[in-house]
């Protein structure tokens, strides 16, 4: 029998995974054990809503970077966003820094300036990486050796929890399919090169191609997973006149509806807010002659 490692840290792991159609398909296989590595938090969810005789579960422990790892790990995405011209959210974290600790934002600059853009320092780094962090790979490796994976299935890269077992996985040499969780995490920090990779489009595509490398044959192109939620629940939602009534807007009035990020995310977002109002104003948006009404969603 084989077995497949999968990881659930919150919310997008049960739209994007649990409750999809290609997770039904693996269940389905009576020839494929799933375990599925969920953090303590979310762990009862899960078993609540699947039946334990079909997933076997694991803890997923937060993966604490010692501080040689989080400096290798900080140089290798210095050198990485170097090389690339221009990255909108790495300015925007360039310019929040700037702010907050004016003597860190000098550092990168410095760092940036000495370590260059040469590609090859950032393999170097994470063979030193790996080399530093070996006597770490204990707490995972009994669960290589427990249930023999033959794919680990990453879903967010991004988040620490998956980092031990990433690392761990890479020293087995056990293959890894990784998932894109959200439109900007290809440029939010640098991710671990996986075998395999599926996207949500065809410019995270050209991102992976272009910025990490990859063969266009390793990626795939799927979709937005977690908006299929929306898809199949629309009969749950109000009718677009009752729901405009129910804003107090006039039914006849066409909507944009714009949702907002987190202050800490985008900066930009009054600046946007009032460009999407000056131009609602001044007429240069027309949808089919009739006067738009603009829905605002904050995000707080």
């Amino acid at each position: 029998m084989k077995t497949i490692f999968i990881t659930i840290t919150g919310g997008y792991g049960f739209r994007n995974i649990l409750r999809t159609d290609a997770f039904k398909i693996l269940k389905s296989k009576t020839d494929l054990r799933i375990v599925v590595f969920a953090p303590q938090s979310i762990r009862e969810k899960i078993i609540s809503e699947f039946n334990r005789k079909e997933i076997f579960f694991e803890d997923l422990t937060k993966y604490e970077l010692n501080i040689v790892e989080r400096v290798l790990k900080k140089f290798s995405e210095i050198v990485f966003f170097n090389t690339i011209d221009y990255v909108e959210t790495v300015k925007i974290k360039e310019m929040e820094l700037k702010k907050k600790n004016y003597f860190s934002y000098l550092l990168v600059k410095l760092v940036k300036k000495v370590l260059g853009k040469d590609r090859n320092l950032i393999e170097a780094l994470e063979k030193l990486d790996m080399l530093f962090s070996k006597f770490k790979y204990r707490h995972f490796r009994y669960l290589f050796e427990k249930y023999k994976p033959s794919l680990f299935f990453s879903t967010d890269f991004l988040f620490p929890y998956e980092w031990g077992l990433i690392k761990t996985t890479k020293r087995t040499k056990v293959p890894i399919i990784s998932m894109i969780a959200n439109w900007d995490h290809l440029t939010k920090g640098r991710l671990p090169k996986s075998d395999k990779v599926i996207v949500w489009n065809d410019f995270q595509k050209k991102q992976l191609i272009e910025y990490y490398g990859y063969s266009p044959n390793d990626i795939l192109v799927a979709g937005i997973p977690h908006t299929d939620y929306f898809v199949r629940a629309k009969d749950k939602f109000l009718p677009k006149k009752e729901f405009l009534k129910s804003i107090g807007a006039p039914k006849d009035k066409k909507l944009i509806t714009y949702t907002t990020a987190p202050p800490t995310g985008s900066p930009f977002e009054p600046d946007l807010i009032e460009i999407i109002c000056k131009a609602i104003k001044s007429s240069n948006i027309k949808v089919q002659n009739f006067s738009c009404l603009l829905f605002l969603i904050f995000y707080f």
